[in-house]
């Protein structure tokens, strides 16, 4: 046997007759839905004129940096595209974005056409989702996968996420990214992307943030790995955990929101406090309780979050880890970090702790135990949320942009591939 490797020329006719042969294998498997998924794309690709964006956020809510970037491309006079939203059909966020424009249903036959044809896939996750909606079945149809993938982001990165989104795992083909430090901390990392895919634009949905500030504080804790009960037989949902109200950080915001002395701070200065809880954990919300000091000035999301009008209405943002920090301090607006869990915290995450570091490179203290945090929530109520001139220099020297072209420079950035 030869080792040689035979160089052919491509033609219309071998790849007609490739493509019969592997119709035939099909057959002989008994793969007869993936059989008329390539006869389609092959009829369509034919009368296909134009390319073909596919824009989405989570499954089943919009209200990210894809909703907002969709909704530009609406604006934009391009002859030469298509754009389609995708998520899914039963939830809120359908009928809202087909009020902008064309939305794919996910997981419908339409839809995984629709991503066989696409020339870019556009969002602001990158599960599998997002990437792969044929599943198990990916192998007999991975060959028409000709999309390039820009990766809009969620939020800012602030700690190592190479493990997850690394080139060889999800081949981002355009990394967005908001801030120096974060654009650095992807190129030079253990992601193997390069400055060709990583662009420093900003994030689409920071073109929308308004300040509309009230005398308002909000909560807005992320979630812990250890306590999200993932639902075994739909893993795009999560269960309740009953174990939850004996974990440390049920009691912490528990004792946090009902805090006598936050209360009567809030009082004294006509002050109120919202409490939301990351999606993931959003089925614990009703393990949390307001006594009655706390009922008429404290309230518990217990909808949708409409992320948007928080960062908008709110004064102060009280987190833990979560980068929802930068959408806040986008509008110059001050950050109390409380981390009491800091020591386990980042066990059994995905991810590892990044160039962020929150004493030298936070946008507000950084608290370590209740103690500190509900004096310093009083402090800032006290001062009426005031934000301190050294905060105020971090956040100016952080972001690279600040100004409302972020989803022009994306769209330019995309149209360069």
């Amino acid at each position: 046997r030869k080792k040689n490797i035979l160089i052919t020329k491509k033609t219309k006719k071998k790849l007609l007759k490739r493509e019969l042969r592997y119709l035939l294998q099909l057959m002989r498997e008994k793969q007869f839905k993936l059989i008329f998924y390539r006869l389609a794309y092959f009829i369509c690709k034919l009368f296909n004129k134009k390319e073909i964006w596919i824009v989405s956020d989570s499954e089943k809510i919009a209200n990210d940096n894809g909703e907002d970037f969709f909704k530009y491309l609406q604006k934009v006079d391009n002859k030469k595209i298509k754009t389609y939203f995708a998520i899914e059909k039963n939830c809120d966020d359908y009928k809202k974005m087909k009020k902008y424009g064309k939305v794919l249903k996910f997981g419908t036959f339409r839809y995984k056409l629709k991503f066989l044809l696409s020339s870019k896939i556009i969002s602001s996750q990158a599960n599998e989702f997002v990437l792969n909606p044929f599943d198990k079945k990916e192998k007999y149809i991975r060959d028409l996968y000709n999309f390039k993938f820009v990766f809009l982001q969620h939020g800012i990165i602030k700690d190592d996420l190479s493990k997850w989104l690394e080139k060889y795992n999800k081949n981002i083909r355009i990394f967005v990214t908001s801030a120096k430090a974060e654009y650095d901390s992807i190129v030079n990392g253990d992601y193997y992307y390069t400055k060709n895919e990583v662009k420093l634009t900003g994030l689409p949905r920071y073109d929308k943030l308004i300040n509309e500030r009230k005398k308002q504080i909000v909560i807005l804790p992320t979630h812990r790995r250890n306590l999200v009960e993932w639902n075994v037989s739909n893993k795009l949902d999560r269960s309740y955990n009953p174990y939850f109200k004996k974990s440390e950080f049920y009691k912490f915001y528990n004792d946090l929101i009902n805090d006598k002395n936050i209360i009567d701070s809030l009082k004294k200065n006509g002050y109120k406090m919202v409490f939301a809880l990351h999606p993931l954990l959003r089925k614990q919300i009703s393990d949390f309780e307001l006594d009655d000091n706390a009922k008429d000035y404290v309230d518990i999301i217990k909808t949708e979050i409409d992320y948007q009008k928080l960062f908008s209405e709110n004064s102060l943002l009280v987190t833990d880890y979560s980068s929802v920090v930068f959408d806040f301090t986008y509008l110059r607006k001050p950050i109390l970090y409380t981390q009491f869990d800091k020591k386990t915290f980042y066990e059994g995450q995905v991810y590892d702790k990044g160039y962020f570091e929150y004493e030298k490179d936070g946008f507000g203290p950084v608290c370590y135990d209740y103690e500190t945090t509900v004096q310093e929530i009083v402090k800032f109520v006290e001062n009426d949320c005031k934000l301190e001139k050294k905060y105020e220099d971090r956040i100016n020297k952080f972001f690279a942009y600040n100004d409302k072209n972020n989803c022009k420079r994306v769209y330019e950035e995309i149209l360069k591939i």
